[in-house]
């Protein structure tokens, strides 16, 4: 009888008894190895979620009530730095208010606004209507290139090939031509362009494969009885794909604040304030900073923000599931 108990032990994974009291177990050398190289891959990443993430909200957290001086000290400050940050929001004069308004303006014009265009050209993709891989392979070329030379190209063009253009067709001064990333008219206009082009990629890669898994028997089917292409793009490919759409809509929401668009790749720290958008804001503070002094207006200001993106995204989230488009 003890034989059968240490063969069914040793069939469980190498426990065996080592004594043969009733209950007694100890995990044997397989078991041991098993744990041993399963905790070696989770103990960095863990170690990384515990410092970058865990310590740096709860350290955000503590920082936003607190006062820092020049010297470092540290001192109670209650809920003054939340009372100042909103009060710099609601300045129409300051660089935090006008960043959170290009911030709205950004989301509005690269997300909602675009969104029409990304399923439109996705599913001319999907139908690989006339000329669809030339422009596709035309679009994706921001995704083959580096980001950091497709923004010193693009640079380039602006500041030599405009004007050379301008100057060719109109017989004037090329140096008249306006500095479009750096005129106050302008600059807004030309990153907002630049980041639409490059949004183009990442929409144009997932909607249309999400498009061809789409069971072709059903698109046959709706064919035979007469579906002509917008009945099935509204009635079959936006019910099926729309789940892929939510995804990266909520997290596009759940992003909102955290925009920065490619103001880094094209002014450094010193960009023009009319372009500035929250999250370039809150790099510059903190990155182009000499003291820690307007930290703890930054982490009540994370505070806020995180108060108004986490129940606005899940919102998001359940409109979004509770009335979407149905099959059929």
């Amino acid at each position: 009888m003890e034989k059968i108990e240490e063969k069914d032990a040793a069939m469980r994974g190498g426990i065996l008894p080592k004594n043969r009291k009733r209950g007694r177990r100890f995990l044997g050398k397989k078991t041991v190895s098993k744990y041993v190289f399963v905790g070696t891959l989770m103990f960095y990443p863990i170690l990384l979620w515990l410092i970058f993430y865990v310590y740096v909200n709860f350290n955000s957290i503590v920082m936003s009530f607190q006062n820092i001086a020049i010297d470092g000290k540290t001192s109670w400050a209650g809920l003054s730095n939340f009372k100042n940050f909103l009060a710099k929001a609601f300045d129409g004069s300051d660089q935090l208010a006008i960043s959170l308004l290009n911030t709205l303006k950004y989301y509005v014009l690269t997300t909602v606004i675009t969104l029409p265009i990304y399923f439109g050209v996705s599913f001319y993709f999907y139908k690989c209507m006339p000329a669809s891989r030339i422009f596709r392979a035309f679009m994706m070329l921001p995704s083959i290139v580096s980001g950091f030379i497709m923004a010193l190209v693009f640079k380039k063009f602006v500041e030599i090939g405009l004007p050379g253009i301008w100057g060719g067709i109109t017989g004037k001064d090329p140096n008249l031509f306006p500095n479009l990333l750096y005129d106050p008219d302008f600059s807004f206009g030309t990153i907002l362009f630049y980041d639409i082009w490059l949004s183009f990629t990442a929409g144009f890669i997932y909607y249309p494969n999400a498009m061809r898994n789409i069971d072709p028997s059903i698109v046959e089917s709706a064919r035979m009885d007469g579906a002509g292409y917008w009945k099935e793009f509204w009635h079959i490919t936006m019910p099926l794909i729309y789940p892929t759409f939510t995804t990266f809509f909520v997290l596009s929401v759940a992003g909102f604040f955290g925009t920065s668009g490619s103001l880094l790749l094209f002014y450094m720290y010193s960009a023009p304030p009319e372009t500035s958008l929250i999250g370039y804001y809150y790099t510059v503070m903190v990155l182009d900073s000499p003291t820690q002094t307007g930290y703890p207006i930054l982490a009540a200001g994370g505070l806020v923000m995180t108060a108004i993106a986490a129940p606005l995204t899940f919102l998001v989230k359940f409109l979004m599931e509770r009335y979407g488009p149905n099959e059929g």
